[in-house]
Formats: C-alpha cells, sequence, structure tokens
C-alpha cells in the first residue's frame, strides 16, 4: 500500500512538473501569436502608404485604392477570416491556459492536504498561491478582454470595406434585404 501511494505522488509531482511546464509555454504562445496577428494586421495596411512614399507621391493614393477596389475589398476579407481563424486560436490556447492552471492548483492541494503533521497556522501563513480546481475562472475580464477588444476592432476595420461594397452591390442581390443582416 505504501508503495502505491508513493507511486502515486512520484507521478503527481512529475504531472505538477509537466502541467506548470505547459502552463507557462501556452502563455507564451497566446503573447506569440498576439504579436504575429498585429504584423499581419499592419501589413496591408503599410505596403500601400510605402508604395506611396516610394512613388513619390506623384500617384494619389485615393485613386489608386479606388482604382484597385476588388484587390482592396479582396484582402480585407480575408485579412478578416484570418484574423477572426487566429482569434478561435488564441481563446482555445486561453482555455487550455486556465486548464492546466487548474490541474496544478488541484495538484498543489493534494499535497497541502496530504500533509498533517504540520500545524494549521503554519499551513495557512506558507498558502500564497491557489489550490482550489475552480481557479482562475474561465471568463476573467480583466485580463483577456482587452485583447479580444482588440481582436474585435481590428478586425471590424478590415471588415468595414467589405461591408461598404455589399451596401453598393444590394441593389443586383436577387433578395436585397439580405444586406441589412450584412449591412445593419
Amino acid at each position: 500500500m505504501d508503495e502505491q501511494i508513493q507511486g502515486i505522488k512520484s507521478f503527481l509531482l512529475a504531472e505538477y512538473s509537466n502541467i506548470s511546464n505547459a502552463h507557462f509555454k501556452s502563455i507564451e504562445s497566446i503573447s506569440s501569436f498576439f504579436r504575429y496577428y498585429l504584423l499581419i494586421m499592419t501589413v496591408p495596411i503599410s505596403v500601400p502608404i510605402i508604395i506611396y512614399k516610394l512613388l513619390g507621391n506623384a500617384y494619389p493614393l485615393e485613386s489608386f485604392l479606388s482604382e484597385h477596389q476588388n484587390i482592396v475589398i479582396f484582402i480585407s476579407t480575408c485579412i478578416a477570416f484570418i484574423g477572426f481563424g487566429m482569434l478561435s486560436y488564441i481563446i482555445n490556447l486561453r482555455m487550455d491556459t486556465i486548464l492546466y492552471a487548474r490541474a496544478v492548483n488541484s495538484i498543489r492541494k493534494y499535497f497541502y492536504d496530504a500533509e498533517n503533521d504540520i500545524d494549521l497556522s503554519i499551513k495557512l501563513r506558507m498558502r500564497t498561491l491557489p489550490q482550489s480546481p475552480l481557479l482562475p475562472r474561465y471568463f476573467e475580464g480583466p485580463y483577456f478582454l482587452p485583447v479580444i477588444w482588440v481582436f474585435y476592432v481590428v478586425n471590424t476595420m478590415y471588415a468595414i470595406p467589405v461591408m461598404k461594397q455589399i451596401s453598393t452591390l444590394q441593389q443586383y442581390l436577387p433578395y436585397p434585404d439580405w444586406s441589412i443582416f450584412i449591412c445593419g
């Protein structure tokens, strides 16, 4: 029986180490993906401006964009979809991070509760990290909502030209009332 308990304890210690490492790696993944997202989102805005500056302001930017409106719409649509996919992936990474943190907390609780030889007042003073498998919560507004907000604003900025184009095509649609749902 003692060997089984020791085996479980060594297993839990190894799992604690693996899960805590995975937790920190997933936090790093969220940060790096957010940086990549911002990079992807700024390139389509920067490229026309750089081309405009390289041409020496000889060709008005507005004329260029209006003449190549289909390309702008296509790129905006692609980037909005890429942004939505990246948002979904980052939300998934965040949920994994919370799951890892909850697993680490439950393993920590197991070892904290298993130690009966230590006085309760000493245990309470030593206790600084959470031990509840219900923490952290899956919805943490102050931490994660700003990330969601950035995705929302940037993706909406890329979707606006698409919505404007759809609203101008409304007269050609077989059911023009559909565009109300798309364009507002």
